[in-house]
């Protein structure tokens, strides 16, 4: 059986220089170590030690790494630890969000997981939506899911994770527009196919977990309109004249 984690980070001396440091966990389980400034145990020391564990206590991921690090599928894999943790129903259990959310970043992470997250802007999302295009998938579909994919990143600057800046650009990327875009339109068939997930992927989303293309109101049209035929239900319609009581 596995030692659980230990997610309380640990002041130590450095016996090398006889300074502080403070080890700790991140959610993903790796281990980090920070040398203080200051002797050990002065107060020096400890005033650093009480700012870097505030920033831990507060970090989505337990990591007080520089936003030029983190690549994008840090990043996501950070905003989804949230995410389930806030697409909760009263009894608990996870939301239809959860999964619209995992099935939107699975484009973003499939092309760019090494990328910094910092370098991630408008072109890079327009990639990411071209992807989804490509899948199959339909125009208010799309335009939901990169919705979603800038709410990660609004979370992600409210994180210090990347630079505001990077949502501020990314708000700038239009939705498609009826009629002006290869993407197929609502109920058309084959609309909202969701594309498997690559197994050649660093980040893994909940393989067990069967994705859900969304809750909008056209896809559960679709999935009727797949269920029965309309069209053989519309031709045995019979359609009657009613002659007006005025008529002769």
């Amino acid at each position: 059986m596995a030692r659980p984690r230990n997610l309380t980070p640990t002041y130590a001396p450095h016996k090398q220089s006889g300074q502080g440091r403070l080890i700790w966990t991140d959610t993903a389980g790796v281990r980090h170590e920070k040398l203080l400034p200051g002797e050990y145990g002065s107060e020096e020391s400890l005033a650093a030690k009480a700012r870097l564990e505030l920033v831990l206590a507060t970090s989505p991921t337990r990591n007080a790494v520089d936003s030029n690090d983190i690549t994008v599928a840090e990043l996501m894999a950070a905003y989804l630890v949230c995410a389930t943790r806030y697409y909760v129903d009263a009894e608990g259990k996870s939301t239809k969000e959860l999964g619209n959310m995992k099935t939107a970043i699975r484009p973003v992470r499939e092309l760019y997981a090494d990328l910094p997250a910092a370098e991630f802007g408008p072109r890079t999302l327009a990639a990411a939506r071209q992807r989804m295009v490509d899948s199959g998938w339909c125009r208010s579909l799309v335009n939901h899911q990169i919705n979603r994919i800038r709410r990660a990143m609004k979370w992600a600057a409210s994180e210090e994770l990347i630079p505001v800046t990077i949502h501020e650009a990314l708000r700038t990327l239009s939705g498609l527009r009826r009629g002006r875009t290869e993407a197929k339109v609502e109920n058309q068939s084959g609309c909202c196919a969701v594309p498997a997930t690559s197994s050649t992927s660093l980040l893994v989303i909940n393989e067990h977990e069967p994705a859900q293309p969304g809750s909008d109101v056209h896809t559960d049209l679709a999935a009727l309109l797949h269920k029965y035929d309309v069209n053989e239900f519309a031709a045995s319609v019979r359609v009657y004249a009613v002659k007006g009581q005025g008529s002769a």
